[in-house]
């Protein structure tokens, strides 16, 4: 299995089953749209998104096979195999996001605000689909 499919397969095993979370790897009208958000290089693909707001409003994630396309506010882009490692959030209420550290020493906030039945915070399973492909990246290096 190829880097990009493990990436995708982690996707999908791990981030699908959030509600915020919509799986864009095949091609369709909103992958389409979505595409036009950002500027992604020739081989990158678009994996899927995540919006902690129902609305394109200014909170989303866009997850590619290179990393995660992040407007907060303004677009940032994070490669995997640039993340040094993630801050698990210390407290298991009111969960909200998580920081991730690069290897050049800053820190990005990767905001992660979905819940399931009042319990289950979306940022821990986030955190799980990060380790898992900064894990598979190293190994393909």
């Amino acid at each position: 299995m190829t880097l990009i499919e493990k990436i995708i397969s982690r996707a999908k095993r791990i981030l699908t089953t959030f509600e915020n979370y919509h799986d864009l790897s095949s091609e369709n009208l909103e992958a389409k749209k979505l595409r036009g958000l950002v500027s992604l290089d020739s081989d990158e693909k678009l994996i899927g998104i995540y919006q902690n707001n129902k609305d394109f409003s200014d909170n989303l994630i866009l997850i590619t096979t290179y990393g995660f396309h992040i407007l907060f506010g303004a677009w940032q882009f994070v490669k995997f195999d640039e993340i040094k490692r993630v801050e698990i959030p210390s407290r298991k209420v009111n969960v909200d996001g998580f920081y991730i550290e690069l290897f050049n020493g800053s820190k990005v906030w990767l905001p992660v605000m979905g819940v399931k039945n009042n319990r289950f915070y979306d940022a821990f399973e986030f955190t799980r689909f990060i380790m898992r492909t900064i894990n598979d990246v190293v190994a393909c290096q």
